[in-house]
Formats: structure tokens, sequence, C-alpha cells
């Protein structure tokens, strides 16, 4: 949700040396973005030594300016720390003494996207009379394809170019955020008969087991890759999918950037706030009452919002995605993905 945020800097100050800080886990993910020149990964923690060494990394390079998107008090810190003269970011988490720039958080946050509240830290840097432009993409270099597509047909026995569907049953936030590994298992199912596809099964090492448990019995439909890849081979595996399904995370993200037709499942979460971006992505959100309740686990016990999103809800917007009826998304309006 961020490389909007980076397009527009690039615009603002196109001959600058612009470098992104990010948890070590994402370091591919942005290596070979055009616009950016350098990426530093990091590896979060909270020691005295890792701190420092993060704070020398960042004092080495020199930087004029830092961009916050997170907006936790210690990333300010870290900040400040590294001696970078203009620091700007959201006055949130008693760090406003730790900015040079800051704006003010919105009272309705949940309510306004994820991106826009980074584009607005952009824009608060933006000068010139005409509005910036900006795309939702992502870059893949071409050999990433073709090395995938390569061990596909090594190891599966699979051509790319037959169609494949990606389902990521996972998420990193908490299992409230999670469809049900058997509807999971029942929908790859429904996909495998009615378009005689193999299906992915895409996530981290955490998500292996769930996903060890479909596969069983049903080799010839499933194929297990949770804990196999790294993001740059999950990219372009998600490039080669015609359908992406997954819960409201990270590869959902991913998928949308590469203009993969995506369907995102949301529960505990709302589509208002995080959704990911793009003309070929559809949301399937029961909007019950209790939701979103933003909650890593279900302070309920009942998992009602992934209850209530039945199969043949996510078949129905397969269907449409298969079809290329493709709209572009409208205006958001309160719950509009709502089953009823």
């Amino acid at each position: 949700m961020a490389l909007p945020l980076v397009q527009l800097l690039r615009e603002t100050y196109p001959s600058a040396f612009l470098a992104i800080l990010t948890p070590d886990h994402l370091e591919k993910f942005y290596t070979f973005q055009p616009h950016i020149d350098k990426v530093i990964p990091w590896k979060k923690t909270k020691s005295i030594k890792g701190t420092f060494q993060i704070v020398h990394k960042l004092n080495s390079l020199n930087f004029d300016l830092a961009v916050l998107c997170p907006n936790s008090f210690f990333s300010a810190l870290i900040i400040a720390m590294s001696r970078i003269k203009r620091r700007i970011g959201y006055d949130k988490s008693f760090r406003k003494f730790l900015l040079t720039d800051h704006l003010p958080f919105p009272k309705k946050k949940k309510k306004k996207h994820q991106t826009r509240l980074f584009i607005a830290l952009g824009l608060a840097l933006w000068d010139k009379p005409e509005a910036p432009k900006f795309s939702n993409s992502v870059t893949i270099p071409e050999f990433n394809k073709q090395s995938i597509k390569l061990s596909l047909k090594r190891n599966h026995n699979i051509e790319a170019k037959s169609g494949l569907i990606g389902l990521a049953i996972g998420s990193a936030y908490g299992p409230a955020k999670n469809w049900s590994v058997e509807r999971y298992r029942q929908l790859g199912l429904a996909l495998y008969k009615k378009y005689n596809t193999r299906i992915l099964l895409l996530g981290t090492q955490k998500d292996h087991d769930s996903a060890h448990f479909m596969v069983q019995h049903l080799e010839n439909v499933f194929i297990n890759l949770c804990g196999q890849t790294g993001l740059d081979e999950v990219q372009s595996l998600l490039s080669l999918c015609r359908v992406f399904i997954g819960n409201d995370s990270g590869l959902a993200h991913v998928a949308a950037l590469l203009n993969t037709p995506s369907i995102v499942i949301f529960g505990s979460t709302s589509p208002f706030f995080s959704q990911p971006l793009g003309n070929s992505v559809k949301i399937v959100y029961s909007g019950v009452d209790c939701s979103p309740c933003f909650k890593r686990t279900c302070p309920l016990g009942t998992m009602e919002c992934m209850k209530s999103i039945k199969v043949k809800h996510i078949m129905e917007k397969v269907d449409t995605l298969m079809k290329g009826s493709i709209k572009k998304n409208v205006k958001l309006k309160r719950h509009p993905y709502n089953l009823q």
C-alpha cells in the first residue's frame, strides 16, 4: 500500500536518492521497483544492539528527509536518533516531539483507506500546481517469471499457460482474518471440477500444516507451496494465475498490484480501510453487526463474519472474473459488499 507514496516522492524529488527501510522479509518485494534506489532491510528488534545498528546505518547514509508510514513511537524514535534533518509523519503515539513535520491523525481512520493516509504524507511535500500522477503497480523481472515457469514444469509437470488459480489461506495478523481451511478445501475442489485447473496453495511456513491437510488424498488438485517460496517467487506465481483468492493479507495486495484478477475475503477487518486497490479486485464482505472489530481473534468466539461467507459466494465472483466482466471499482459506500 506504500508504493503510490514511493512513486509520489519520486515525482516530487526526481533526482533524489530514494531509499526504503523495510522489514527484512519484504526486501525482495521492493528490490526491483524502478523508483527505489536502495532497499534497507531491517530485522525488527527492540534490543539495544539492534536499535543502534540500524541507527548507525541510517546515520551513515546522510538522509535529508524521512517519511514515516508506521505510526509507532519506536519508528519515530529510530528516525530521530538517526539525525535525519526533516521527519514527517502522523502525530500519533505521543511522538509529535520527534517529528519536524506532523499531520493530525484522522479521527475516522477506519473509514479512510490506508493508501490514502500514506499519500497524504507525500502530498504535504508536493509544491507543484498540477496534481501528481502515480499508478498502483509492481515490476517483476522477466527472468523471475521464466524461472518459475520452468520450476512448475520440472517439479509439478504444469504448463503455466494452462491457467492456475492461487489460494492464500492464511494472514499474518491473526486467525480472525482467516476463512476456514475446510471451506478453502471445498472451494478448491469446486474450482478444479469446474475449470479443470490446478490450485496453488500460497503462504508462509505457518500455513504449511493447514495446506497439508487440504492436499491429503487430493494431490492431483492442490499443490502445497506454503513456506517453500520467497516473496520474489510468489510474485511471479501470482502473475501467472488466472485468479487469486485469499484473506485480507499481504499476498492479496501483491496480486492486485500485478493486476491478477482477485477475490479478497474480509471478516474482522474493513475493506474501506485496507482493500487491495485495482480494477480487477472483487471483495466478499458479510458486513455483520460485529464487523469490523479489528481483533486478532474473534472476541465473541463465533467467527460469524467468516462463517456467513459460503463457498457459493466465492464461486459467483470467480465465474464473473473468468468471464472477463471486470468492472472498475466505484466510490465506496457503506457496506457495498454485503452478501444480503
